[in-house]
């Protein structure tokens, strides 16, 4: 392989380069992206083996862009760096495919806990409102749950290249020729389940061990994904009032002062000295090799390592092990627990009606200004399709099914007449 190099905006903001495999392919329409998350997920992200994010794009042939990071930011980078970093990367990419405001494809596990299935899927809600208006703007939102996968595993795990991402991948094609609206995907292994999910008649042409069907979904089983509701959410509108008003105060009173040449020649140091005195950074430099007692540990690694054996399963050691490493999880599952709890109860007390919230009112939900434009926008266009539905002749199914091709609103009619599709 060849890979082209796009090279990063000034002030280091993406960390790196995005690679494009193979060079010659900016005609093709598919194409896949990837970031490395600066947190060790190279090797799942990056394509340092087989099964990743990389060799499944590869293998079904498209346009692969790799985002890579270095460990530490450049000097003088800030959050917003990153920002207009990604919009310049998109605006890149677009450029080179002409389907790049096509489909928009989720996945996410209820094992993860950093980005969860509602967390990850209520933006759809807050952003359109409505199934309805995804169909009136032509556009196709697919998703797809993991029962139990972690949060790193989504990103490097084997098994989910094989088989989530593999088929993400693959039926990107499919995806691209679904009427407009809002799918599950679900993958199951061909032959496995009810009698439905048997093997059917089409599975010898679809690659690999796993099948994949679209079911069509609605807002409302969104909704049903986070049984304990989102009236919570509207703390975190008067947390982000109070971040713009302290941002606001910063940039008027302290950032001047700090930019002055006094402040330029003697804070960078302070701020160095402060960031190696950290408790994250000093824990972990203590157990580094730079201290005393970690000589005598790699002299003992050597001899491990020249003397390895393996235990039985009964042995006493591997059963201490195990009684140790479940009782150590315990103690770590609590400890997050507790800090969890004690979190959001000082979010409620600080932030809630009874204290900041009624000085900083939170606005109006995101889902119920969503709602409310989407039912506008569906009854203009209702005005606007039954005047012509009554001067022209019923359709036949034949081009019922050609409506499911048809932009804007013609969306609207495919979503209500398809229904699922499977």
């Amino acid at each position: 392989m060849d890979p082209t190099r796009l090279l990063m905006p000034d002030r280091g903001a993406m960390q790196g380069a995005v690679s494009s495999w193979p060079a010659q392919a900016y005609a093709v329409d598919v194409f896949v992206m990837g970031a490395d998350p600066r947190a060790g997920h190279g090797p799942g992200i990056g394509g340092f083996k087989k099964d990743s994010e990389v060799g499944v794009a590869q293998r079904a042939g498209h346009s692969m862009y790799s985002v890579t990071f270095r460990p530490q930011p450049d000097e003088g980078q800030i959050l917003s760096d990153g920002m207009q970093a990604e919009a310049r990367l998109m605006e890149e990419v677009i450029a080179r495919h002409s389907n790049a405001t096509k489909p928009v494809v989720v996945f996410a596990s209820w094992g993860g806990n950093i980005t969860p299935p509602p967390q990850a899927l209520n933006w759809i809600i807050d952003a359109w409102g409505s199934e309805l208006a995804v169909a009136a703007a032509g556009s196709v939102i697919v998703y797809g749950l993991h029962e139990s996968v972690g949060h790193l595993g989504i990103f490097e795990g084997a098994d989910v290249a094989r088989k989530e991402s593999d088929r993400i991948v693959s039926s990107l094609e499919v995806v691209d020729q679904l009427p407009s609206g809002l799918y599950e995907m679900k993958v199951v292994l061909k032959g496995e389940g009810a009698a439905e999910q048997a093997v059917q008649r089409w599975h010898d042409l679809e690659p690999g061990s796993y099948t994949v069907h679209f079911e069509h979904r609605t807002m409302d089983d969104l909704r049903a994904v986070n049984p304990e509701g989102r009236d919570e959410e509207q703390t975190f509108s008067t947390v982000a009032r109070l971040s713009e008003i302290n941002s606001s105060v910063y940039t008027t009173w302290r950032q001047p002062w700090l930019g002055n040449a006094w402040a330029q020649a003697v804070l960078p140091p302070v701020g160095d000295a402060m960031a190696r005195l950290h408790p994250l950074r000093l824990q972990r430099e203590g157990f580094s090799d730079m201290h005393p007692a970690a000589i005598p540990v790699a002299q003992l690694a050597r001899h491990v390592r020249a003397h390895r054996h393996v235990l039985a399963d009964d042995h006493p050691a591997r059963q201490s092990e195990r009684l140790f490493s479940n009782w150590f999880e315990d103690i770590l599952s609590q400890h997050r627990d507790q800090r969890d709890q004690s979190d959001m109860q000082w979010t409620r007390a600080v932030h809630g009606p009874a204290c900041l919230g009624a000085w900083l009112p939170p606005d109006m939900p995101a889902e119920t200004v969503a709602s409310v434009r989407a039912q506008g926008e569906i009854e203009h266009l209702h005005r606007e399709l039954l005047p012509r539905s009554q001067t022209q002749p019923a359709r036949t199914g034949a081009n019922r099914r050609s409506a499911a091709r048809l932009p804007a609103s013609s969306g609207l009619v495919a979503s209500e007449e398809f229904g699922h599709v499977e």
